[in-house]
């Protein structure tokens, strides 16, 4: 948005110069006019409501899925760990030493 200039101030005093000599004109404003201007201005702050309530939602949202993908990592790691698969590996190298040492003087 640009900064108004002096000639848009100059403007917009004048035209507040010639709403002030026309004051019967404001006069004889509808009656139906302050009603949609408060209906307006009603809706106006619950749309920005639901936005800021949307966005605190999503947030919350985020936030839960945040640790519940903690909590699923914290498991798998945990479960990797207690539940490791024996190898049969393990069985051959014990024997494998074992037959070394008992070949060697």
């Amino acid at each position: 948005m640009n900064k108004p200039s002096d000639a848009d101030l100059g403007r917009l005093l004048t035209a507040a110069g010639r709403a002030r000599a026309g004051t019967e004109a404001a006069a004889t404003m509808p009656p139906a006019f302050p009603a949609r201007l408060q209906a307006c201005w009603r809706l106006t702050v619950a749309k920005s409501n639901q936005a800021a309530l949307q966005g605190a939602l999503l947030i919350l949202m985020f936030r839960r899925a945040l640790v519940c993908a903690a909590i699923l990592t914290l498991l798998s790691v945990i479960g990797s760990a207690l539940w490791q698969i024996p190898s049969d590996d393990d069985g051959l190298d014990l024997a494998s030493y074992e037959l070394q040492s008992e070949l060697m003087p």
